[in-house]
Formats: C-alpha cells, structure tokens, sequence
C-alpha cells in the first residue's frame, strides 16, 4: 500500500499540471501588461497577481522578486519574437529580412504595447542598470549574433571590405533603427525607408574601385 501511495507521489496524474501552465502564462501575460503601463517600479507582485487572477504564493513559488519576474517576462517574450531566419548569401537581402522581422515583432500584438514595454525597461535603465544588462544579454544578443553572422559571411564573400569593423557596423545599423523607432516613434517604418537605410549602410562597406 505504501509503494503504491509513493508511486502516485512520483508519478503523478497531471491532473493539475493543465491549470498551472494556465497560471504561468496568464502571470506572465499580466506582469508584461504591468510593465509596459507602469514600468518595474510601479508594478508589483500583488498587481500581477490579481491581473492574473492568481495568489501571491503562486508567484513567490516560482520567482523570488518582481526583478526576477519582469526578467522571465521579457525573456519569454523575446524567445517567442524571435524566429530562425535562413541566409540567402546576400547580404543586402539577409540584412533586410533580419532587420523587418525584428522590426515586425515590435507590432502592438494582443493587447500588448511591445514599443512603451521596450521603452519603460529602457527608461528605468539608470535605476536597474543590471537588469537592462541581462535583458541584453539574454534576449537581445541572440539576434544581434546572428546578424554578426550575415556580415562575416559577407566579408568572406567579398561583399564588403576586409577592414570593416564588425561591431562598428551594427554600431551603425542599430543606431539607424533606434532613430526610427524611438525618435521618430515609427515602429515598423515601410520597406522602402528600410531599403533606403541599408542602401546607404551596405554601399559604404562595399570594397572601392580604384583602391581608395
């Protein structure tokens, strides 16, 4: 009797297991809501909690603090965002492909302000610098990545020139899209805008005629 009553322990039915993904999702869902309306410094566990329709303890059970919350939030949000894109072998159609999915991620989807959530977390930096850092570093450094892998296949290719900086040349392109969505406010500016930009970019990185 006891090692059946222990079986059950180990290998339980899943009876619940249905209702508490529902739950991780639906924290998940309210605490990206939360941050995009007020930001990490004014949302809290107990807003999250009752815009999930949940108990504290749910979320204490799987995140320690509202910083480790937000986190999985963002993370979560990012990993579904992000798709694995296939490498023409040019670079000026890989380069774009990259650069209107990722701008397309941003759309305002379900209810969610994607462009005020990227910015509230930006904005509360000075304040949460680490947070901002390991956001990078978990979500943004995977596209960015993948980018850098486009350009160096490029050089191999002789499509740009040996010289250039890698990391100087997604200084130039990140900066360009950084202008359009947070100066301008244009989440997803058209294809001929962002045709237009990676004309100017790539022609400048392509090798010279006449050895200048």
């Amino acid at each position: 009797m006891a090692r059946q009553a222990g079986q059950r322990k180990q290998n339980p039915t899943g009876a619940g297991r249905p209702r508490s993904e529902k739950s991780h999702r639906a924290i998940l869902k309210a605490t990206l809501e939360l941050l995009a309306k007020e930001g990490l410094q004014g949302m809290s566990i107990e807003g999250v909690a009752e815009r999930a329709g949940v108990g504290k303890t749910s979320i204490y059970r799987r995140w320690a603090s509202k910083e480790e919350l937000a986190l999985a939030a963002l993370e979560e949000l990012e990993a579904r965002k992000r798709q694995t894109l296939k490498f023409s072998g040019d670079l000026h159609t890989d380069i774009t492909r990259a650069v209107m999915d990722y701008l397309q991620s941003w759309v305002r989807d379900g209810g969610l302000d994607s462009l005020n959530l990227f910015m509230r977390v930006l904005g509360e930096s000075g304040s949460n610098p680490e947070m901002l850092r390991v956001l990078f570093r978990k979500a943004m450094e995977p596209r960015i990545r993948m980018i850098l892998q486009m350009v160096e296949d490029a050089k191999e290719r002789g499509e740009i020139r040996k010289e250039i900086d890698l990391m100087a040349f997604m200084a130039v392109l990140g900066g360009s899209l950084f202008y359009h969505q947070y100066i301008l406010g244009k989440v997803v500016p058209l294809k001929t805008n962002a045709d237009q930009i990676l004309d100017i970019i790539l022609h400048g990185v392509e090798p010279r005629t006449g050895g200048k």
